[in-house]
């Protein structure tokens, strides 16, 4: 069943960054392989090849509700930033400020956010 979850509207992204002066994005590499699937999900990601039957316990690249699910996790993640200094699109965040000591400022809170996430 696909995931009903909305990704953000780009140009809601673009009017939120429309004030600020500065600006930093960070791409999650492998971001999806950071997210563990629950046992019964890895079912769905299940694959046979001659050799052996595998399933994946990790989101995988390319399934379906990847991005939705992706999407949600992130946001909830990002709760005390999203909206205020920082926005995600998927795996990419960025971070946005009027000031450098602000943007400074804000960058160590996102840093410290998705360490202890």
């Amino acid at each position: 069943m696909k995931d009903a979850f909305s990704l953000p509207c780009i140009d809601e992204i673009f009017d939120q960054l429309s004030d600020a002066m500065y600006y930093t994005k960070f791409d999650f590499k492998s971001g999806y392989f950071q997210v563990p699937l629950s046992k019964e999900n890895r079912l769905k990601t299940a694959f046979s090849t001659r050799v052996n039957h595998y399933q994946f316990t990790v989101l995988p690249q390319g399934i379906t509700n990847g991005p939705a699910t992706f999407q949600r996790v992130i946001n909830h993640i990002l709760v005390p930033a999203r909206w205020k200094y920082a926005l995600a699109y998927i795996d990419d965040v960025i971070i946005y400020s009027k000031t450098f000591e602000e943007h400074l400022s804000h960058l160590n809170e996102i840093c410290t956010i998705l360490k202890n996430a």
